[in-house]
């Protein structure tokens, strides 16, 4: 076993690539590829910087806005949640530019911003519209059923691709972390859209979904701490320093994030809002609301936590204040503009080659994922609620998405020794099927399940 000057994509050494994230200075966004690195990390031949001008930019983003229109209309009168819809966009972009090559790094980019406005968006709404009290009630019920799930999926994943799939012990960790990360963004939506995101069970899923995102970003940075270490051929006792380091620095982090909100809530938030409200015409108050809530989930991001956390935390921080609460109509022109982005950015993200070459790799691990997840959810909720209210959390914490795809493609650029492109493949054919089966399953159980049925305790 090699133990330096292995180098990734990039050139640099591993534990270079590796520290980024263990530190938490590297963004945790997805990053999009373009269509001529599907198969290979090396010998990529250049993009032309002048392959997308800026008219033609401008004209794919507005034909993406116009399509999701009457692409939401659509599937809902069909009884299917719009998402799937800009899923597909997402994917039929991709598609596109891998026969007629059009995205360079800089389009890409500006996607990618987009989809990370989206995904703000989203949390920020659901933040806005929560009830802190009404979070901190329901997170007794949802403490054991994060640890429940996010157990079962990281330890299952590990065992089957380590034993069943007969993977290394490093693809492994990697499939494991990846496996262990629900994307909140996918199944907020279609509660959301179900108008249940307000009950006491919609209330329980922010909270088990924000805790496992916390512990997906824990896990990906204890990871990528672990990794120089590993490759090194260090012992478990050579792990304990940088692994303990990286966990503590995120859990001081989160805890610096959380405190500030707080504070910015109790003695700011008031100040500030009435100050846009009578100095501002509506919808300019708005406007100042959610540039802090950009402000917020941009701090989040330099922290090394997920916007998307930041986002939450942010609208938490305006939701006890009745003022800011009655801004959201004003708000939802800029959540509809933004939304579609975050899904269509997903399926950008779905590698047709990539599937089709590992389908037999992505079953296996599609069922060990949907397995590891609703086993892990729904044992330890019906100790509080029915079968049916059991199952809608335990579907919910199903789909893979952002930070999942973030761990499988980072151990990818490192090389075949952390991630395979057979072992990537599979996790993205886990990420396509999870988010779209999911997001149609949840539409499904909510128009079949009343309120009182569903909230059953």
């Amino acid at each position: 076993m090699q133990t330096s000057g292995i180098a990734g994509s990039s050139g640099e050494s591993i534990p270079d690539q590796a520290h980024g994230l263990a530190s938490g200075h590297v963004s945790l966004r997805p990053r999009f590829e373009t269509a001529n690195r599907v198969t290979t990390r090396s010998a990529v031949s250049p993009m032309p910087e002048e392959s997308l001008t800026k008219p033609l930019f401008i004209l794919v983003v507005g034909l993406a806005m116009v399509a999701s229109m009457p692409i939401k209309a659509v599937l809902e009168r069909r009884g299917y949640p719009a998402l799937v819809g800009y899923l597909g966009v997402g994917m039929l972009l991709r598609l596109v530019d891998r026969e007629w090559p059009f995205l360079n790094h800089a389009s890409t980019w500006a996607l990618e911003m987009l989809a990370e406005l989206g995904v703000i968006c989203i949390l920020f709404r659901v933040g806005l519209e929560s009830d802190p009290r009404g979070l901190l009630r329901q997170m007794r019920r949802a403490l054991p059923t994060w640890v429940g799930n996010v157990s079962l999926a990281l330890v299952s994943g590990f065992v089957v691709t380590f034993y069943l799939l007969g993977f290394g012990l490093i693809p492994s960790l990697f499939a494991a972390v990846a496996l262990s990360a629900t994307s909140v963004g996918v199944s907020v939506m279609v509660w959301e859209d179900a108008g249940r995101m307000h009950t006491a069970l919609g209330e329980e899923l922010i909270d088990v979904a924000e805790l496992d995102d916390l512990s997906a970003i824990i896990l990906m940075i204890m990871l990528f701490a672990a990794v120089p270490v590993l490759q090194q051929g260090g012992t478990l006792v050579d792990l304990v320093q940088p692994v303990a380091v990286a966990c503590g620095l995120v859990l001081l982090k989160t805890a610096l994030l959380a405190g500030s909100c707080y504070l910015f809530a109790r003695y700011l938030e008031k100040p500030i809002t009435e100050f846009f409200s009578k100095f501002t015409r509506s919808p300019d108050p708005v406007i100042g609301v959610v540039g802090i809530g950009f402000v917020i989930a941009a701090l989040a991001e330099f922290l090394g936590l997920s916007a998307a956390v930041g986002a939450l935390f942010a609208g938490l921080a305006f939701s006890r204040d009745p003022d800011a609460v009655k801004m959201e109509s004003s708000f939802m022109p800029l959540h509809e503009l933004f939304t579609p982005f975050f899904f269509i950015g997903i399926g950008l993200q779905i590698e047709p080659d990539a599937v089709i070459s590992s389908v037999g790799i992505g079953a296996v691990l599609l069922a060990v994922a949907v397995a590891g997840k609703y086993f892990g959810t729904l044992v330890p909720a019906r100790r509080h609620h029915e079968m049916q209210a059991a199952s809608l959390l335990a579907v919910s914490m199903i789909p893979r998405a952002e930070i999942g795809l973030i761990v499988a493609r980072k151990g990818n650029t490192l090389g075949d020794w952390a991630v395979p492109d057979h072992l990537y493949g599979g996790m993205v054919f886990v990420s396509a099927v999870t988010c779209v089966a999911s997001a149609v399953l949840l539409r499904r159980m909510f128009s079949r399940w009343p309120d009182e049925e569903a909230e059953g305790e």
